[in-house]
């Protein structure tokens, strides 16, 4: 574990090390995630949400029927399967 003292600017920024920096690819504009862990603060890049969820709503992405009420049915109707399947 490597520890580095900073110093806090005015606004409340801070300068992360060049080598963190290239180690961790942060680049200007690049995100962190700072998450206050009972006291101690953890620095970290945020989740990518597009790898966890791809492709959950494939079965939506092509319409079954391009008249919007015959649409609208056929959500109500899945919705209300998948309503049933969870109570089981």
């Amino acid at each position: 574990m490597t520890m580095r003292v900073v110093t806090v600017k005015q606004k409340g920024q801070i300068t992360l090390p060049v080598d963190l920096r290239r180690k961790y690819h942060l680049d200007e504009g690049s995100k962190v995630v700072i998450e206050d862990r009972d006291g101690v603060m953890v620095l970290s890049r945020p989740e990518d949400v597009v790898d966890p969820t791809a492709g959950i709503f494939k079965e939506y992405a092509y319409a079954r029927n391009p008249d919007v009420e015959e649409e609208k049915a056929w959500i109500a109707r899945h919705i209300a399967e998948t309503a049933d399947a969870g109570d089981e």
